[in-house]
């Protein structure tokens, strides 16, 4: 049915899927808010986990699967060596690594909405959650940005993983850290100030 419909507007399939992908995340948002916010971190963080892989395999099929890989693996590295200057080194190099591997194997002539494209806003994000780790286990004197998003310890993996795909930046961002989700599930995102 989307083919018919794509064709009907002069658009490719994986376009509008990406489109109706981004509007969906709004009625996501809303039952969030309505029936989530405030209750159970653990059922939050399901609650995201499962819309945001559902959006990936309705995209992708099982190609969400590359996603879901690399989101294993850096935990397992945050675990084993997560906060270390090493952490960082190994969590750019694997995530860059996996994403121009990505582009390589994907890769066209034209432009095309492929599982690369939200693996790109992926490798950014777990790099991004091994830098805040890390500051939040260095001794030395942090930026202000710096203190409002260094983790002082790994976040569970299922924070992660919601963390990860959560609906309304999977596919194509924005990019945020860990704490602003963190605040987001606790209940005060509204209502802190940050300085």
């Amino acid at each position: 049915m989307l083919k018919e419909i794509a064709e009907s507007v002069g658009a490719t399939e994986p376009a509008l899927r990406l489109l109706v992908s981004l509007l969906i995340g709004y009625p996501i948002a809303v039952i969030h808010r309505y029936t989530l916010y405030g209750k159970s971190p653990t059922l939050q963080h399901l609650y995201f986990l499962s819309c945001g892989v559902a959006i990936g395999y309705f995209n992708y099929g099982f190609d969400v699967l590359h996603s879901i890989s690399t989101v294993v693996i850096m935990y397992l590295t945050l675990l084993a060596i997560g906060g270390t200057l090493l952490s960082v080194y190994a969590s750019f190099l694997f995530n860059m690594g996996y994403l121009l591997f990505g582009y390589y194997f994907t890769g066209t002539e034209n432009y095309d909405i492929k599982w690369s494209m939200p693996q790109c806003v992926l490798a950014l994000r777990l790099i991004g959650l091994t830098f805040d780790i890390y500051d939040g286990r260095k001794n030395a004197e942090l930026s202000r940005e710096q203190k409002n998003t260094a983790l002082s310890k790994i976040p569970s993996f299922l924070e992660v993983a919601a963390h990860t795909y959560f609906p309304a930046s999977f596919l194509v961002g924005p990019q945020f850290p860990m704490r602003r989700y963190q605040d987001l599930v606790a209940g005060n995102l509204r209502d802190k100030v940050r300085e």
